[in-house]
């Protein structure tokens, strides 16, 4: 639960260092423990975001 609180968190934030950690480890917490889909959103995310310097959260943040 703590990982969606800190995606929600970052989402349309300017990242400082402890928001760039906490959601950072929010998507390792995704990617560890999430179903197959949240884990296949969780990289889409992470991917888009290291190429462009920003991604959509809306479906990985989504019940």
């Amino acid at each position: 639960m703590s990982a969606y609180r800190d995606l929600e968190q970052a989402a349309n934030r300017q990242l400082d260092p402890a928001s760039s950690r906490a959601l950072e480890n929010a998507i390792a917490d995704v990617q560890l423990l999430g179903s197959p889909r949240q884990v296949q959103l969780a990289n889409d995310f992470a991917v888009s975001f290291a190429e462009d310097g920003g991604a959509e959260l809306n479906e990985l943040s989504a019940p």
